[in-house]
């Protein structure tokens, strides 16, 4: 597990993200817990620094970096469906993978519509830890194949025409048709394996309190960079007012219009 105090903190979601393209589903959300509840700030944003000062980076400042949310998103994927050759750059068709990295506390799930490479949509349940329905529709002319990591159980699909070749399911199929299967769902949850991810427990008192401004550093200390955007964001329309406070609706008779900082056209009459 990801554990160093210079580490960029957004090294825990894109580290989830690879864990899962590998399979190793339980080390995945075992990065992705970590990341959402000790680098995520309650409006949503990745900060970098490690807010509960449970020692997972050295960094407890908060500058945002937008690519560690769209990672965890993407990890999240990993996690649901892949779709990848296993002979990058030979033109052969992608390998649509359903459920790849699923970790075994996520026990039932769905989702609708996720593209695969070649533009197929993608939708499937899993229910007791297996997959038990799912459904293809065609991007484009050619093969759809799909890996069986079914655990021996056998799909019944909606038409004919499906093939085995090794650990592959393939149909041919036209831009806009689609293909469908059903499994049978497990009578019970299978046992946890080894190294299940439990979930991660954080005490709440150690949390760096926030400041108005998400962006100030560890000791709430405003940064020139606070300041400046204070300057440029915070005092329009109240020059006389403190530039770094936080801007609230305002209507006032004959002032401008001010509302979260932005000036609008006109006046209150």
């Amino acid at each position: 597990m990801l554990r160093n105090i210079h580490l960029a903190i957004y090294s825990f979601s894109w580290m989830s993200a690879l864990r899962a393209r590998v399979g190793d589903a339980e080390s995945a959300v075992r990065h992705l817990d970590i990341f959402v509840k000790a680098f995520i700030v309650r409006n949503g944003f990745h900060v970098n620094g490690d807010q509960t000062r449970s020692g997972y980076s050295g960094m407890t400042y908060r500058p945002f970096t937008l690519e560690g949310n769209f990672a965890a998103l993407q990890a999240v994927h990993e996690m649901l469906l892949q779709s990848w050759s296993p002979t990058p750059g030979q033109q052969d068709t992608e390998i649509i993978r359903i459920f790849p990295a699923m970790p075994w506390r996520w026990r039932d799930a769905t989702f609708s519509d996720l593209r695969a490479e070649g533009g197929h949509r993608v939708s499937a349940t899993r229910e007791n830890n297996a997959t038990t329905w799912f459904r293809i529709v065609a991007g484009k002319d050619g093969a759809i194949r799909v890996r069986d990591n079914f655990g021996g159980r056998r799909p019944q699909w909606d038409r004919d025409g499906v093939r085995k070749t090794g650990d592959n399911f393939e149909v041919s199929l036209r831009k806009g048709e689609s293909i469908q299967a059903t499994l049978p769902k497990p009578p019970e949850i299978p046992p946890a394996p080894a190294n299940v991810a439990e979930p991660v427990v954080l005490q709440t008192s150690s949390r760096v309190p926030l400041d108005t401004r998400d962006g100030n550093d560890t000791n709430a200390r405003r940064s020139r960079g606070d300041q400046i955007a204070g300057r440029n964001y915070g005092s329009i329309g109240n020059p006389r007012e403190d530039p770094l406070a936080l801007p609230v609706p305002q209507q006032i008779r004959g002032r401008p219009i001010v509302c979260r900082g932005e000036f609008l056209e006109g006046r209150i009459r």
